[in-house]
């Protein structure tokens, strides 16, 4: 990397970026399997356990446990994607120093990933109390403005594209 003034050793503030090592590309599966897998729990095992903070403790720290040890590292990787330092920047070309490298990283998930989240929450996920059992609630229209002016103060509709791009 002596030739690209920005190389990564400019960057490693984040701990997401490979340590001084040669990143293997296209030799097998990058992630383990279970990364893009998604951890759930029965209703019926949530019901017997809801009431218990002990077992219910239990149950969180593993899956904590389970996103650190499976799903991290490739959520890192696709944060690094996404803010423009791709795999390639890491991969030891072979050439002489001298040389020129003429590789290039693109912005494309990047692109993508705000093209994504813009269409889906291009307007703003509408909360309202929505209760049609009881015609005669008087307290609609209090709990609907308490609702529009907790969102915000809290700018949910940032929060939920924030969500949505780390989902993707």
């Amino acid at each position: 990397m002596v030739n690209d003034v920005n190389a990564p050793t400019t960057m490693t503030p984040w701990a997401f970026y490979p340590k001084n090592a040669d990143v293997k590309m296209l030799n097998g599966p990058r992630f383990d399997q279970d990364a893009n897998r998604v951890f759930k729990m029965s209703a019926d095992k949530f019901e017997s356990i809801k009431n218990d903070p002990n077992a219910l403790g239990i149950v969180v720290s593993r899956f904590i446990n389970r996103h650190f040890t499976h799903q991290l590292k490739r959520i890192l990787t696709m944060q690094r994607y996404y803010i423009g330092v791709n795999d390639i920047k890491f991969r030891q070309s072979g050439k002489a120093t001298n040389r020129a490298d003429n590789r290039i990283a693109n912005e494309m998930p990047k692109y993508i990933t705000n093209m994504r989240v813009g269409y889906t929450f291009g307007n703003p996920i509408r909360f309202q109390y929505n209760d049609d059992s009881s015609q005669t609630d008087t307290n609609r229209d209090e709990v609907n403005t308490a609702i529009d002016e907790f969102n915000q103060r809290t700018n949910e509709a940032y929060h939920e594209k924030v969500m949505k791009k780390i989902c993707l």
